[in-house]
């Protein structure tokens, strides 16, 4: 009901504004939709919604985290393009609360209001950053630089997970069931590295990973053949961080050795799954060879509950319960051509597109039917929604 009477009242504010000058900086443009998605700046997150198509109204909320669990937040509903400014433009309608998460991230609490009169602008810059300029606390000055969060705003790891290269240093970043990894390896010569390995967490308040003193730092030398002649761990409490630059650059800060940021360049990555789900990898490619290992014995049975239903099967044959699929498949076998290629699939590095996640050539295609291709609107739950070459 707030909401909803706050936009009124923006929409109030515009009109009489329209109604009463002869000009207006405000119309309402198409590609204002830029703006749109999640944004961040250090420890601040700005989230921008398209709220209302008539009007082109937007809703913009800034969260600066003091912690985890507690921070500052601006909300400025109903945001409105500025042709003039080139900017999203609220009038004096932005409220500045006290806000309190709990462990999961949820909002537990949102108070006191300091102010509800607050004014802002919501600018992109030509380099694709967003800057938010705060006219009510500091009239032209308070103006903060954002990163936009492109791809990765269902599951931001994914962004990190792949190989990284800087000078003779590879470092290695996936996420697993029990945590995500971070492995360095740098070459002091032919014969010896040192490697560093850390178990990290993401932070949603900085976009980053951590790693909280648990680092294990090791000098490792070689023989001539390659064999290992030491391994010795020279310290095993060592911090780090590793942040996503505008440029896409990974900067490593060793925080034990307190060196300064090292960028490193992607050179290769895992798939990446989280345009099509927010799932765990690990789950994904388990789910992925509980499938593959179902059709290469044509066990239908199993299958069955794992459908996305209704599913056509070659070449028109329309299936609307398992009941029906294990009766329709009860005599039916992989052909030789899509057994070869299930039998090569390794369920890892799943092929994915806008379509879902492929198993061998395109035998079988999975989606997650609780992911509407922005976010999870549930919990994540993969289905098989294609299943060819069996006759």
């Amino acid at each position: 009901m707030k909401k909803l009477t706050t936009i009124l009242l923006t929409l109030a504010l515009l009109i009489c504004g329209l109604s009463a000058m002869a000009q207006s900086d405000f119309t309402y443009f198409p590609e204002s939709e830029d703006y749109t998605g999640t944004w961040y700046a250090d420890d601040t997150i700005l989230e921008i919604v398209h709220m209302d198509d008539d009007y082109n109204l937007f809703s913009c909320v800034v969260t600066k985290y003091a912690s985890e669990q507690e921070g500052v937040r601006w909300i400025y509903d109903g945001c409105a393009y500025d042709d003039v400014g080139k900017a999203l433009a609220s009038l004096e309608i932005g409220a500045k609360f006290d806000v309190r998460f709990d462990e999961n991230g949820d909002l537990l609490s949102s108070e006191p209001v300091y102010y509800e009169d607050g004014a802002a602008t919501f600018a992109l810059n030509a380099d694709g950053t967003l800057t938010w300029t705060d006219f009510k606390e500091a009239p032209g000055e308070n103006a903060l630089v954002f990163q936009k969060v492109e791809r990765y705003a269902a599951n931001p790891v994914a962004a990190y997970e792949g190989e990284w290269m800087a000078d003779r240093a590879l470092m290695t970043i996936e996420a697993l069931d029990d945590g995500i990894t971070c492995t360095i390896h740098w070459a002091g010569s032919a014969f010896d590295e040192a490697v560093w390995e850390y178990a990290c967490a993401y932070d949603e308040a900085s976009g980053g990973l951590t790693a909280p003193e648990n680092g294990v730092k090791r000098i490792v030398t070689y023989g001539e053949g390659g064999d290992v002649l030491s391994d010795e761990v020279e310290y095993d409490d060592g911090a780090a961080t590793f942040v996503i630059d505008g440029a896409g650059n990974l900067a490593w800060t060793n925080v034990k050795e307190d060196s300064v940021e090292t960028p490193f360049e992607k050179v290769g990555g895992l798939t990446d799954y989280s345009g099509v789900t927010t799932m765990d990898r690990a789950e994904i490619e388990a789910f992925a060879e509980k499938v593959r290992d179902a059709y290469l014995k044509s066990d239908w049975a199993t299958l069955a509950p794992l459908i996305n239903y209704p599913i056509t099967l070659a070449p028109d044959q329309e299936i609307a319960t398992p009941q029906d699929f294990t009766a329709y498949m009860f005599d039916k076998m992989p052909t030789e051509a899509d057994r070869a290629a299930m039998e090569e699939e390794d369920c890892r590095d799943l092929f994915v597109n806008g379509e879902g996640i492929c198993l061998g050539s395109g035998q079988v295609w999975l989606i997650d039917a609780n992911f509407n291709g922005v976010e999870q609107t549930a919990a994540p739950l993969l289905q098989i929604i294609a299943i060819q070459g069996v006759e």
